[in-house]
């Protein structure tokens, strides 16, 4: 009965999520900065619950495996670390990870079993920038999203994407975390405004950006007109550690819990996933990955050009990578 209502909860509050999530691509901003304060007040009401010493020992009795608990209770440096959790991601790796090193203090790579490039990829810029990038891997399976293993395992499991999380996030050094993904290239310009504002006046804030979608249709490269937005207002995130932040398993995904106020940023990011070669879906159930990846053959690119002008020269660059991707896949 207790696992029941569990489950029920998480349900209520899954829905209630996705209809948040849907109403930030039509809500004007000003309505959702209201929105944003009203969650927050919750927060204050219904406290969250710091982190358990017990949630870092992993269920499979792994000693090595197991998470240091008193890393969320250090004083840390302020910089930002930035985490990135993968497998089989080595479209746009190298790429990505170096449009941040100007940006970013710290880059650590976790990799789960990858079989492709991806450890390769990684070495070599570790090697490259020994100070900077940090590679680890992460043995054990982590299961696919919405699959039956992952929808029944507990958050303190090696293979749930909650534990890997806290895994990969304990690894950095830093006061603020910077999760991305191996597909965002930055918008310079726009990047550094945000790391200035977080490291010149630092605050107890989550701070929310969003990425331009870019899709290929033939030789063109272009934001797609239906979902130009990896979510308009908010997609991912920079948040400072405390015994308060932590990822715990939902229904869907990860979910990062956090006591914070949401302070919203634009775009900073251009994001590939639709120029990777299976759409980004690798970490999906199978009949979900196969229908997502319909869902994105049907898209078109917008014929808006004006709109997103400011992006002109990051995109070029990413058509020029690809086409260097191309000749260099050819050779080998």
């Amino acid at each position: 009965m207790k696992k029941l209502n569990s489950t029920l909860k998480q349900v209520i509050s899954y829905i209630v999520n996705r209809l948040f999530v849907l109403a930030t691509d039509y809500l004007p901003y000003k309505l959702m900065l209201v929105v944003d304060f009203i969650v927050y007040i919750k927060k204050i009401i219904n406290p969250i619950k710091p982190i358990s010493e017990n949630f870092c020992i992993n269920i499979e009795w792994i000693k090595e495996a197991n998470i240091d608990y008193n890393w969320w209770n250090e004083n840390k440096p302020l910089w930002i670390s930035w985490i990135c959790r993968i497998k089989n991601w080595d479209d746009f790796l190298e790429q990505t990870i170096e449009s941040h090193l100007v940006l970013c203090d710290e880059i650590i790579i976790w990799d789960n079993l990858s079989t492709d490039k991806t450890k390769e990829i990684s070495l070599k810029l570790q090697g490259k920038y020994p100070w900077r990038v940090i590679y680890f891997e992460y043995p054990y399976e982590v299961y696919p999203i919405w699959s039956n293993e992952f929808l029944n395992c507990p958050a303190n499991s090696l293979h749930s994407f909650a534990y890997q999380s806290n895994w990969t996030m304990s690894k950095s050094k830093y006061k603020y975390i910077i999760k991305v993904d191996d597909d965002n290239i930055i918008v310079p310009d726009l990047w550094k405004n945000l790391r200035n504002k977080i490291l010149s006046n630092p605050k107890n804030r989550y701070y929310y950006y969003y990425w331009i979608n870019l899709l290929q249709k033939k030789s063109i490269i272009w934001v797609p007109k239906q979902l130009p937005y990896s979510w308009k207002y908010a997609d991912h995130w920079i948040f400072p550690i405390s015994k308060f932040t932590y990822f715990d398993q939902f229904l869907n995904a990860e979910m990062l819990y956090h006591p914070y106020l949401y302070c919203r940023f634009w775009e900073l990011f251009l994001h590939l996933k639709f120029l990777k070669k299976d759409f980004w879906c690798w970490n999906r159930e199978e009949n979900l990955k196969n229908n997502l990846i319909k869902q994105v053959k049907k898209y078109e690119l917008d014929t808006n050009i004006k709109k997103y002008s400011k992006y002109f020269t990051t995109i070029s660059e990413v058509k020029l990578l690809l086409e260097t991707l191309k000749i260099k896949n050819k050779a080998e």
